[in-house]
């Protein structure tokens, strides 16, 4: 038993030096700040029908392309991706335009260029959101609030990552959750509210490992 908490306590301290958080903060509260509201609903998400299956088929090898340019040449994967993605609203092809958006979020994001990370994760969102999919709503602004707080706009960044986990913590699986605390921990840690990162990490790793 004693192995055990300490095992533990030393992961938890393992955690908060690897955000940055001082260690001396305060006591973390319940919940990392207030979430916003979110309307969803947990079996929504369904995609209209492909007007053309042979242009969207198309597209989905444009952007097979562009992922395995990504790692060697981003330049070029993200001219492909935007390829694909006007390939695939003239196809009505709704999934793999939101696939193809967030990809290019992603892409842009790693290579510093944060406002047009931001339109194209906006983008995704806003279709998600017309979907009412709860899970894809919490994904979409997961990496929205990730691109936000890189940009430096932490107050929106944590309005995001907060209604994400919120989300997220209603979902029988708790699907990419730890991921979404990690990310808003981070953006807690950057505006100084230590209390709201030490919390967001304690619920991580509260998680079941599984």
């Amino acid at each position: 038993m004693i192995q055990g908490w300490f095992r533990k306590r030393t992961a938890r301290v393992l955690a908060i030096l690897a955000v940055g958080v001082p260690l001396i903060a305060a006591t973390p509260s319940c919940a990392a700040g207030a979430p916003a509201d979110e309307a969803c609903e947990p079996n929504a998400d369904h995609m209209p029908p492909i007007e053309n299956e042979r242009l969207a088929a198309e597209a989905i090898g444009l952007g097979t392309e562009a992922s395995e340019l990504a790692a060697t040449d981003p330049e070029a994967a993200i001219a492909k991706y935007r390829g694909a993605l006007a390939m695939f609203v003239g196809a009505k092809d709704v999934d793999g335009e939101l696939t193809t958006l967030n990809n290019l979020g992603v892409e842009l994001r790693r290579l510093g260029r944060y406002p047009e990370s931001i339109e194209y994760l906006e983008r995704a969102l806003g279709i998600r959101r017309r979907l009412r999919g709860c899970l894809e709503i919490a994904r979409s602004l997961n990496n929205l609030g990730v691109s936000l707080g890189a940009m430096g706009l932490e107050t929106e960044a944590l309005a995001a990552l907060r209604t994400a986990a919120s989300i997220r913590r209603r979902a029988p699986e708790k699907v990419g959750l730890g991921n979404t605390l990690i990310n808003l921990a981070n953006a807690a840690r950057r505006r100084g509210s230590y209390d709201d990162a030490l919390s967001a990490i304690y619920e991580a790793l509260d998680l079941p490992l599984n």
